[in-house]
Parts: structure tokens; C-alpha cells; sequence
């Protein structure tokens, strides 16, 4: 059952994040430009920005593009993994700590303040 809902979120999580990268994927340039006008700035008058690998000028801007949906998609993944995580936060067998004033005075409890209840 914990698997199966663990596979659920992730599957979930994982479609969320497709479909923001299918959203952004035709504004790739656009993102690039945006996100390497302060280092165009930097540089000195003349100059641009030099490809070294033969793939680079293809990665650079799908890197951009992967970590902009990722941002985008964040939210709906923490949402998918708040969903698979809060039931277990709530179950009536957890021991839960309460603070009492009376454990400083009863014998045998040791120095702590905290009772734990059932």
C-alpha cells in the first residue's frame, strides 16, 4: 500500500515536471537570453559567449531549460510528497510528548518535563 502510493506521488511528480518542461521548451531561447544577459554585461564590449564542446551549444540552453520547469514544477512536487507523507503524521498510535508540570515533582521520572501519552 506505502509503495504503491510512494509510485503514485513519484509518477505524479515526474508528469508535473514534464509538462512544465513541454510548457517551456519552446521559449528555450528566450530563457537562455534572460538568464545570461548579467554575464553578457560583464563581459567586455565585442565578445560573446564561446561554445567548448560540441554538444554545448545544444546543453547550455536545455540545462536552462530543465531548471526552470524544475522550478516551475516545485511546488506541485512538494505538494505530491506533503500528500504520500502527511497520513503518517496523524496516526492515533504515535506516542506524542506532552509537557507537564507535575513530572518535576513525581518520583521516579527523572529530570525531564515530558509524559508520554498513548
Amino acid at each position: 500500500s506505502n509503495l504503491m502510493q510512494l509510485r503514485s506521488a513519484v509518477l505524479r511528480s515526474a508528469l508535473g515536471f514534464l509538462i512544465a518542461m513541454i510548457v517551456i521548451f519552446p521559449f528555450m531561447d528566450e530563457i537562455f537570453n534572460f538568464a545570461c544577459t548579467p554575464l553578457l554585461s560583464a563581459l567586455p564590449k565585442g565578445t560573446s559567449l564561446l561554445a567548448v564542446g560540441v554538444v554545448s551549444p545544444v546543453m547550455g540552453p536545455l540545462r536552462t531549460v530543465l531548471f526552470a520547469a524544475l522550478i516551475l514544477s516545485l511546488p506541485w512536487i512538494l505538494l505530491q510528497i506533503w500528500y504520500f507523507v502527511a497520513p503518517g503524521l496523524y496516526q492515533k498510535s504515535a506516542v506524542k510528548p506532552r509537557a507537564s508540570a507535575r513530572g518535576y515533582k513525581a518520583p521516579n521520572r527523572g529530570y525531564s518535563g515530558f509524559q508520554c501519552i498513548v
